[in-house]
């Protein structure tokens, strides 16, 4: 069986009054959040990119106009040093004995086969030169925890994810 998507009724009495960037944008939305059961979701701009067929900058257009109607809203990430701290408090991973050329990750302390030199607290963008070694799951999860949400905004609010 084909799996579906919601779309609430309301969105289609609003369709006549969106542009196109606004609806694929919201049609991503929703089908994310039906996935996710209701609860905020991460889209990267990409991830829009690729799902919409719309360029970058349709996409941030897009995104705005539908955060500004209320049919989404945003939900900031946190800031880089409660990202940091959060990551600090998660239990290190361990590998059995004998595991060959172990590092150890600068936020978790975890033994890890693979580091990535993050650009910290600078990013590279604005000109750090600094990096830290870090896991690949504390790389991840500091960009997600960082990143910017979304969920249904106040004229979407009420409808039930099923």
């Amino acid at each position: 069986m084909d799996s579906y998507t919601n779309i609430p009724n309301l969105l289609f009495d609003l369709f006549p009054t969106m542009k196109e960037a606004e609806l694929k944008v919201t049609i991503v939305l929703c089908r994310k959040l039906h996935e996710s059961y209701g609860h905020p979701v991460l889209v990267s701009t990409d991830e829009f990119v690729s799902t919409s067929g719309l360029s970058r900058v349709s996409v941030v257009n897009g995104v705005t106009d539908a955060v500004s109607r209320g049919s989404f809203a945003k939900v900031p990430g946190l800031n880089a040093e409660d990202a940091i701290a959060l990551i600090g408090r998660k239990t290190p991973q361990q590998f059995p004995d004998g595991a060959t050329t172990l590092r150890f990750c600068s936020w978790c302390r975890g033994c890890t086969l693979v580091l990535h030199n993050h650009h910290y607290p600078i990013t590279r963008r604005d000109g750090g030169t600094t990096t830290v070694a870090i896991c690949p799951n504390c790389h991840a999860e500091y960009h997600f925890l960082i990143s910017d949400q979304f969920q249904y905004g106040p004229l979407l609010s009420n409808i039930e994810v099923d």
